[in-house]
């Protein structure tokens, strides 16, 4: 899902939970996780960025994505009732920009 982030810029974006190709309503009792950490292994309270949405909606301000050029591990994670999906996983490159 997330490619490249340019670092101190703000990203917003819209997560929706699917099964079997239909999208999910969020409702207000289930909830879309975002967490973005250095290294995979890295303990929770340690992320870079660690982010819960009702609405799947997610707006990170420049401050948070005024990280060094790199590459990061993000997971987005959906609760719903008592159960937890694993959305998508991976890495996300963030990049320098031109303008200082």
């Amino acid at each position: 899902m997330l490619r490249e982030i340019y670092s101190g810029n703000t990203v917003a974006f819209t997560v929706t939970p699917t099964i079997d190709g239909e999208a999910q309503e969020l409702d207000g009792s289930t909830s879309v996780h975002f967490i973005l950490k250095r290294k995979c292994s890295d303990p929770d309270p340690e992320a870079l960025i660690n982010e819960s949405s009702t609405t799947g909606r997610f707006l990170l301000t420049a401050a948070m994505t005024a990280l060094p050029a790199g590459s990061y591990w993000y997971e987005f994670r959906w609760h719903a009732s008592d159960a937890r999906y694993t959305l998508d996983m991976g890495t996300v490159k963030f990049v320098e920009t031109v303008f200082d």
